[in-house]
């Protein structure tokens, strides 16, 4: 509904190393998304790399509200049977609003997959196939929430500890949000 516009950059050779970044954003009157990748390429640069992403997503419709943050890395490499193989590990943190109930979830999502093309020519083919295969789960976790409630117990207990042991006061009383 309404308008979406959408942003997108890549700079594919961010230095000598061979690093590239990409940056997403789209904004529409329901969704707003900030994505960001960071490759580095590793032994092998053409086959084998590392990505650091990061991402934001924010959804507000009539029904329901929800804020979703991530971060994610990914092992790509063609492993000895020639199968290009990926390792992922993520985590993530929801916010979401339905009815009057806020409903907050923090994920930790591993995953693997495999992917096999076998063609007659690269760029023009006419014969081959194409086999891939994944495997995902997501456990929900309090990793985040803990990590939350040990800084905000900190941030409130610090200063009186300072001051108990007679140390000098330059910390004020914090609270850590994650949305």
């Amino acid at each position: 509904i309404g308008p979406r516009v959408r942003l997108d950059f890549e700079d594919r050779y961010r230095n000598r190393s061979g690093h590239s970044i990409e940056a997403n954003t789209g904004v529409s009157p329901v969704q707003q998304n900030l994505d960001f990748s960071y490759s580095i390429p590793l032994r092998n640069p053409a086959t084998e790399n590392l990505d650091l992403l990061a991402g934001y997503l924010a959804e507000d419709t009539a029904t329901f509200r929800n804020n979703s943050a991530r971060l994610a890395a990914t092992y790509r490499f063609i492993n000895r049977w020639q199968w290009r193989q990926q390792m992922t590990v993520g985590l993530q943190s929801d916010r979401s609003e339905v009815g009057g109930e806020v409903i907050d979830a923090d994920f930790v999502i591993p995953g693997i997959s495999l992917d096999r093309t076998v063609a007659d020519d690269a760029l023009y083919p006419n014969r081959g196939w194409r086999l891939f295969g994944e495997i995902k789960g997501a456990l929900e976790t309090q990793l985040l929430g803990e990590s939350e409630e040990r800084f905000n117990d900190f941030a409130r207990q610090w200063p009186q500890r300072a001051i108990d042991d007679g140390g000098i006061l330059t910390l004020q009383q914090s609270e850590l949000r994650l949305a």
